[in-house]
């Protein structure tokens, strides 16, 4: 065999060796896929669905979730934190989405104003009592009480002793990392804003 054949024959061997291992790199050292657990609470749908999912790192991905039942809104938790009910996230690694009804009971720090905002009258801590997610009992810390009713992101309140501001209207609003309530008071002569954040 010449040498200049030999050589020619090397070559093509290194050049095979070359690109069998880069295959076998891209295969093993290709764009890593990261798991994304979803968890639903009673009475969820959406997508993705419940379950675990396989996603390469860097997609974004589409997410939508609702209650079965209407009369209820829904908390989405991704890595514990909260994000609106549907939009996009990015997988940068193993992520754990949790979507359950939003339940308003417990201890809220609320904030009155005039209408627009523009002064505020007053702060106070709210505590939400009651059977299931749609009605109950609510309490405030200057001792204000009455019923309150929820459907769908709606929560009403009709204070039984509070002379000065006797009904409060509000919605849940979510916003990415921010779960708040905002809504409007009136007594029948005056009106304003109000809005409160979880304690």
């Amino acid at each position: 065999m010449k040498k200049n054949q030999w050589i020619g024959w090397t070559l093509l061997g290194l050049a095979g060796l070359a690109i069998s291992a880069g295959w076998f790199s891209c295969k093993e050292f290709g764009i890593p896929e990261y798991p994304v657990t979803v968890v639903f609470g009673e009475g969820i749908e959406g997508t993705p669905a419940a379950g675990v999912h396989y996603y390469p790192d860097l997609t974004t991905v589409e997410y939508a979730y609702t209650a079965t039942d209407p009369r209820h809104s829904v908390e989405v938790l991704i890595e514990e934190t909260n994000w609106t009910p549907s939009g996009f996230f990015t997988v940068y690694g193993s992520l754990e989405i949790l979507v359950k009804k939003f339940d308003v009971r417990g201890s809220w720090s609320v904030t009155l104003t005039t209408e627009g905002g523009g002064e505020t009258l007053a702060t106070y801590n709210m505590t939400f009592y009651g059977p299931d997610m749609l009605g109950g009992t609510v309490l405030d810390d200057r001792g204000y009480t009455g019923p309150w009713e929820k459907d769908g992101d709606k929560i009403e309140i009709f204070f039984d002793n509070w002379e000065e501001y006797y009904f409060v209207c509000g919605s849940l609003v979510t916003s990415t990392r921010e779960l708040t309530l905002e809504g409007v008071w009136d007594n029948g002569e005056d009106s304003g804003w109000w809005s409160a954040t979880r304690n």
